[in-house]
């Protein structure tokens, strides 16, 4: 059995800290914002710092951001295999990404245009 990362999660099971998905600083980088601006760094030097702006490092450091702590950790999901992917596209066929259109033979406008049905011989079929 192979070994698989922990990620921290809430009582709820919503990930945490720098393995969320849109987490754009790692728990190290967050944890150095807060000794700077213990030490009096102003935030906008810290943000030039971590490159991110005032507000986040304001936000960090009134808790509106990174404030949620794991109260457990779950394994790492392994990623999806390609069968896995096949059937999810089979159920829900909206996430099939549509063909382009470079991908099919654009007929003129006058080819299209309505004309009368050819008469067909019933020896042609």
């Amino acid at each position: 059995m192979t070994q698989r990362a922990l990620i921290p999660v809430t009582n709820r099971g919503y990930v945490v800290g720098e393995h969320h998905h849109r987490a754009k600083l790692t728990d190290h980088d967050v944890e150095l914002i807060l000794a700077l601006r213990n030490e009096n760094v102003s935030q906008a030097k810290v943000a030039e710092k971590f490159e991110c702006s005032r507000r986040t490092v304001r936000d960090i450091e009134s808790g509106r951001y990174r404030s949620a702590r794991p109260d457990g950790y779950r394994q790492k999901r392994p990623p999806r295999s390609r069968e896995r992917e096949r059937q999810l596209a089979s159920r829900w066929p909206s996430r099939i990404k549509p063909a382009k259109a470079s991908e099919f033979e654009l007929i003129p406008q006058s080819e299209t245009a309505c004309a009368p049905p050819q008469a067909v011989s019933e020896n042609a079929l």
